[in-house]
């Protein structure tokens, strides 16, 4: 892992050089995480099926990622109540209710996502104010845009997000699907749920 030198300049009362040296880690930061997008994404292949059964193959194919992959967060979906998945070499998946009811907070909390962002774990310079008032703040913060964030999720829904990359598909000169409410009563008939 790569450090760099980082210019601070002193805050008054810090006993900080302004050529200190920071050990910074950019690899410790700057890590993605997409576990909701690949969640958001396979529910939105299953839902733009409009009922039918979709393979495993399929789904780790539109992500493009490994099935395993694919297969952990179908998994979790699963186990949220989201999709009905069936196991084995023919397995396959559907929504296991209509995609108006289906929240994208349902699939954020599903992917078992972290948060926003983190906060750093570096020790507390005590010797400097900013250090040690820095964590406190940063996470209410992070609270508050976290729930800001979980806030604006629960108002938006798979139909709203197929409903959106159909409209954007259209504007590209390929042929659009129906809108993400037709058909959703077809996927609730065939599995018997309302």
């Amino acid at each position: 892992m790569a450090s760099f030198a980082c210019l601070i300049e002193p805050f008054p009362g810090c006993a900080v050089l302004a050529s200190r040296i920071c050990n910074c880690h950019h690899s410790d930061m700057s890590s993605s995480n997409v576990q909701f997008s690949v969640a958001a994404h396979i529910l939105a292949v299953i839902g733009c099926h409009r009922g039918g059964e979709v393979k495993s193959a399929l789904l780790a194919s539109s992500v493009n990622a490994q099935p395993a992959f694919v297969r952990r967060a179908l998994a979790k979906l699963s186990k949220a109540g989201l999709v009905i998945a069936t196991r084995g070499r023919n397995g396959s998946s559907v929504l296991s209710r209509d995609p108006r009811e289906i929240s994208l907070l349902d699939i954020y909390l599903a992917s078992e996502a972290p948060s926003t962002f983190f906060v750093h774990e570096y020790p507390i310079d005590n010797d400097c104010p900013v250090s040690r008032n820095f964590k406190d703040s940063m996470s209410m913060i992070r609270d508050k845009s976290q729930s800001a964030f979980e806030a604006s999720l629960a108002r938006q829904t798979l139909a709203d997000l197929i409903e959106n990359i159909e409209s954007v598909q259209s504007d590209t000169g390929r042929p659009r699907r129906r809108k993400a409410r037709q058909g959703a009563e077809a996927a609730t008939a065939s599995h018997g749920r309302s």
